[in-house]
């Protein structure tokens, strides 16, 4: 349960700062999956190993994957107005 909300409030973190750099919220999404992806795979790694080890690692994978999605948001540059495309077609 702590999990989903971590999630939750980390979605809503980086859907900020990507707001902030003029991007969609849609960049939240990154956090998500770079989580769920580092779990995996740190559950991946450890398979067949005692539970708490297997645990921690997934643990710590998805805290890497988590983090690396943060930087990358950050590192985003910030859009001008001039660099979205119009709507309209004339």
């Amino acid at each position: 349960m702590l999990e989903i909300l971590f999630l939750m409030w980390f979605y809503k973190v980086l859907a900020k700062m990507a707001e902030a750099k003029k991007r969609t919220r849609s960049w939240g999404w990154l956090g998500i999956i770079g989580w769920l992806g580092g779990e995996f795979t740190g559950f991946g790694l450890q398979n067949g190993s005692e539970f708490g080890a297997t645990y921690g690692t997934a643990l710590i994978a998805g805290a890497m994957g988590a983090g690396l999605a943060a930087l990358i948001v950050a590192m985003l540059p910030t859009m001008k107005t001039d660099d979205f495309p119009s709507a309209r077609v004339v």
